[in-house]
């Protein structure tokens, strides 16, 4: 049976952005998904 290697990453802190650990924990990384919580985009009004 073959299993599936998955792995999560938590970026506690922006300022300064942590680029080179991200981009290490990443390096073997053959697909990154990422989610957006920003909720901000919730509360703005449609336009087009």
């Amino acid at each position: 049976m073959e299993g599936i290697r998955d792995g999560a990453v938590r970026i506690r802190m922006f300022r300064p952005f942590p680029e080179e650990a991200l981009r290490a924990l990443l390096a073997g990384a053959r697909r990154v998904g990422v989610i957006d919580r920003d909720l901000r985009a919730l509360h703005a009004p449609i336009t087009r």
